[in-house]
């Protein structure tokens, strides 16, 4: 019966993980992820230390924003994520200390009644420098229709406008060649 009991209860809980990764359409943006793998909802979420986030800088980190993740999440279901700008890995590595321990407390149902638990997860970023990162193809292709990238959409724009300008002008042109055939025009000149 207890282990019948331990295995409902294992499926019952939440599996808390907290981590920065890469985000998956800026490619100079890390993410905060905070993720529910476990079998349940997790409730009350909150977090032993303020996480850093919105810490920017590329080489050197930007110390005009201090902002940090220290909110209680009310619902967090079984299988999903919650994702926030992290910063930049100049901005993140001065705001984080290696190793920095995070403990996760929530709530939640287990087969016979509320429990709380915690998990405990490791943050750093230093594993993140020199990762490869690129924008994803959505963003620049957002980028290119916006005309913030010079690309084949961006030159393709700049034709349409042409011939768009042409065409005014032919239309202002055959609009004026119709009014000197009307008849109107022909009587008057008789």
């Amino acid at each position: 019966m207890a282990i019948a009991y331990y295995a409902l209860y294992r499926q019952a809980k939440p599996s808390i993980s907290i981590y920065y990764e890469p985000n998956p359409d800026v490619g100079s943006i890390i993410d905060l992820v905070i993720k529910n793998t476990g079998g349940s909802a997790a409730t009350n979420l909150t977090f032993s230390v303020p996480i850093p986030i919105k810490r920017f800088g590329i080489e050197k980190a930007d110390s005009s924003r201090n902002d940090c993740f220290d909110y209680t999440i009310h619902y967090l279901a079984a299988g999903r994520e919650l994702r926030y700008w992290g910063g930049q890995f100049a901005g993140l590595k001065a705001a984080i200390p290696e190793g920095l321990e995070v403990v996760s407390q929530y709530g939640f149902k287990s087969p016979l009644r509320k429990r709380k638990g915690k998990d405990v997860s490791i943050l750093d970023i230093r594993y993140l420098k020199g990762v490869n990162s690129s924008n994803s193809a959505a963003t620049d292709l957002s980028d290119a229709l916006k005309g913030k990238n010079n690309t084949i959409f961006s030159e393709i724009h700049e034709s349409l406008n042409s011939v768009a300008k042409e065409l005014k002008t032919l239309n202002i042109t055959v609009v004026n060649l119709k009014e000197l055939d009307s008849p109107d025009n022909k009587s008057g000149s008789n």
